[in-house]
């Protein structure tokens, strides 16, 4: 887990956050880090809050504010790119879509704007809301393959972030699936428009 900690920091440039500092924010709860920089497991949900915080883009830029409130930014702006948590605004919204508890929603529901149009987007195991890798095979899909011929590529190796799925044909791996996409880029499926 610590490992995916620290290469989820990088990969989402978020390099100078400090673990410690996020804890005493109250912003993934409480944890312990012993002198080998392991993490202690508290709870379930610091570990969920932690995954999601950590593997899911979000950008705290505060640029919807409460005196300009999502749905009216994205009428303003039409297309945003920019992955956000959703503002206590949204929150009947996401709880229409996705009916679970409050600070659930709140911890791993993200929005966006497209077409002046305010998208939601509920992250969970399989579903990344950050625009999907492209990247078409790697060493370690190819390695994959020749050790697992006939075999499906779990996203344990592909990334859950990628937008092909892939076979091994034989000892070759083949794409055998690959995301819609909008037109922004988003992997289609899992944003849903709001009025």
């Amino acid at each position: 887990m610590i490992q995916t900690f620290y290469e989820n920091r990088r990969r989402f440039g978020l390099q100078n956050l400090d673990p410690t500092g996020l804890a005493n924010a109250g912003l993934i709860g409480k944890y312990k880090m012993n002198t080998k920089h392991s993490l202690r497991k508290r709870s379930r949900s610091l570990l969920i809050s932690a995954f999601f915080f950590y593997s899911v883009p979000f950008v705290f830029d505060g640029s919807a504010s409460a005196s300009d409130g999502a749905k009216e930014h994205c009428v303003s702006v039409r297309n945003d790119d920019t992955v956000k948590k959703i503002p206590k605004e949204l929150l009947n919204d996401a709880r229409k879509l996705y009916g679970s508890d409050d600070h659930w929603l709140m911890v791993s529901t993200v929005y966006r704007c497209m077409n002046g149009r305010v998208r939601l987007c509920n992250a969970g195991a399989n579903i990344i809301c950050a625009k999907p890798n492209r990247r078409r095979g790697s060493p370690e899909i190819s390695a994959f393959c020749r050790e697992n011929p006939g075999e499906d590529v779990p996203m344990a190796v592909t990334g859950h972030d990628a937008l092909y799925g892939w076979k091994c044909v034989g000892s070759k791996p083949v794409i055998n699936f690959t995301a819609e996409l909008d037109s922004r880029g988003f992997i289609e499926n899992v944003w849903t428009p709001i009025d």
